[in-house]
């Protein structure tokens, strides 16, 4: 009678062991079933738990014991309020020391040294601003201290004539590509514990930035675009950015004024950009340097240097720079449609610009070497110069108002005298403050 109990528990703990050498080999083996039969249903009501206002939907998961890779074919996580959708094709992690983590041993930048994530076709929709978010690929590696992102892009959801359209007030319209985008010497232990976002070095190429302001409609005073040191003061960790370089970069500025007509634009190309010092939250009186080459219009050179003391909470920077060499009537295709003048002529030899801004105010000094300017006042609609008025504004301008010549010992030296109004972008700002100068030599009264 007493051996009965003993049999019974070793027949149970028979059954028990194999059942767990059964369920270790089909997890070794097919670890697939298990973790998609077990371990979905937790991770995805985990995250609901802790995330009640968004939806998550996980796909395929695998694990390979042999490369000790984590992957995932699928990820879509939506907010229930619709106002933000993210999917993504494929996830992976690989390098984790899974025992250590799952059972709370060692810190993180111990069991996480050799990691490598992957994701792959990333789309963020944002419907309500009406833009999307695109990345062919995003690959952290921490025991090469990189973050690379590859074929990065912004773009609205809609064309530009149903963008302006929405709303009442202005809007500004923002493209950009870029084909990637790498952060070197990343310090992993900190970005891991949230201490702060530290790297020594960052490259981005073949950028192409796409801005247009709205000028139909009013603007709405209760919005104000943030300014570079506010963005900085925006991140709440502490951010820290040795060097900035980006490399074969577009830059296209418009302004729009009417619905089915065309924006004017001024283009910058072959761009080579470097920043230096990218720091937020510092104590000591730091100061972002950005410099900028290359090709104005198509048709000059232009140098551009930017000062950001980052220690000030207004408002405050200095920037200069030149332009070289260029027929002025490539200045056209913004000035047809903003100023509604066109230049017939005109041949500038050299001109520079310096400009500070505190709180907001821009003053300094722009200087410009040219020879046989003569403006066309035209329609704004037709952009035609025929018509009796037009032709007695050419005249008048010609003969009167505007600096034909600014050469020798009487050459005119323009003021800049700008406040930025609420609206103003900071690209915006910079361009609105530097023509009140050009203006001053030229002649003309641009506010």
């Amino acid at each position: 009678m007493k051996k009965r109990p003993l049999k019974i528990i070793a027949i149970s703990a028979g059954v028990f062991t194999g059942a767990v050498l059964i369920l270790g080999a089909i997890f070794w083996f097919n670890p697939g079933v298990v973790i998609n039969t077990y371990l979905k249903p937790r991770i995805t009501s985990a995250f609901a738990e802790a995330n009640p206002y968004y939806a998550i939907q996980l796909g395929h998961l695998r694990y390979s014991f042999s490369e000790n890779i984590f992957s995932c074919d699928s990820i879509a996580l939506e907010a229930k309020d619709s106002s933000v959708s993210c999917s993504v094709a494929m996830f992976s992690v690989s390098g984790v020391e899974w025992f250590q983590l799952i059972t709370g041993k060692g810190l993180a930048s111990h069991y996480l040294a050799t990691t490598i994530v992957e994701v792959n076709g990333i789309k963020v929709t944002l419907p309500r601003q009406q833009y999307q978010l695109l990345s062919e690929r995003v690959r952290v590696s921490i025991p090469d201290s990189t973050l690379t992102i590859d074929r990065f892009e912004i773009q609205p959801l809609v064309d530009d004539r149903e963008f302006f359209s929405t709303g009442k007030f202005s809007r500004t319209r923002v493209k950009a590509t870029a084909t990637q985008f790498r952060v070197s010497g990343v310090s992993s232990g900190e970005l891991l514990d949230k201490k702060s976002h530290r790297a020594r070095s960052a490259e981005v190429l073949d950028v192409s930035l796409d801005i247009i302001v709205d000028k139909q409609k009013p603007e709405q005073s209760s919005t104000s675009p943030l300014m570079p040191h506010e963005v900085l003061a925006a991140i709440s960790s502490d951010l820290r950015l040795d060097s900035l370089m980006i490399t074969n970069a577009t830059f296209r500025y418009g302004e729009k004024f009417m619905a089915r007509g065309k924006p004017a634009l001024l283009s910058f190309d072959s761009l080579k950009i470097t920043a230096e010092n990218i720091v937020n939250h510092s104590d000591e009186p730091e100061t972002a340097v950005i410099r900028a080459r290359g090709e104005f219009m198509k048709r000059g050179t232009m140098t551009l240097a930017m000062y950001f003391p980052l220690a000030r909470s207004e408002f405050s920077m200095r920037y200069s720079g030149s332009l070289n060499g260029m027929n002025l009537y490539a200045l056209n295709p913004f000035l047809e449609i903003a100023e509604q003048n066109r230049i017939t002529s005109g041949y500038l030899y050299t001109s520079s610009f310096d400009i500070g801004v505190r709180a907001g105010r821009a003053t300094g000094t722009v200087r410009a070497a040219y020879k046989n300017l003569e403006i066309e006042s035209i329609d704004r609609r037709t952009g035609s110069g025929d018509g009796i008025v037009n032709q007695l504004q050419t005249f008048i301008a010609n003969r009167v108002i505007i600096r034909r010549d600014n050469l020798g010992r009487d050459m005119k030296i323009g003021k800049v005298n700008y406040v930025r109004k609420r609206n103003d972008p900071f690209f915006g700002y910079v361009w609105f403050a530097l023509r009140t100068g050009v203006g001053d030599v030229v002649g003309l009264d641009i506010k």
